[in-house]
């Protein structure tokens, strides 16, 4: 199976990575590497939006942070929901139709 499927349309690319031991160096390069590149990124973003926390509340002054808490907090809750969602249906499919 391929590391990168790619679909007529130039813009869409799939990610397939199986269980079996990764069989070139490019391979494997990826696969140690991307998780920790993603994660240098994530943990950069995060801590970008933490420094400017304060800036921004003085911006939206009390009203404005007052109904950005509740919104976060709601999309936070649609994220972690859709994970393992998304994780059952793709569990279930694989048991139903194998």
């Amino acid at each position: 199976m391929p590391l990168l499927s790619f679909s007529r349309e130039p813009y869409l690319c799939t990610h397939m990575l199986d269980t079996n031991r990764p069989d070139n160096v490019a391979t494997v390069a990826v696969v140690l590497l991307a998780p920790l590149l993603v994660t240098a990124l994530l943990s950069m973003m995060i801590d970008g939006l933490y420094r400017t926390a304060g800036r921004v509340s003085q911006v939206v002054r009390p009203t404005g942070t007052t109904i950005i808490g509740p919104l976060s907090e709601f999309l936070w809750f649609c994220i972690v929901i859709q994970v393992p969602w998304n994780g059952a249906s793709e569990l279930i499919a694989s048991v139903i139709r194998p």
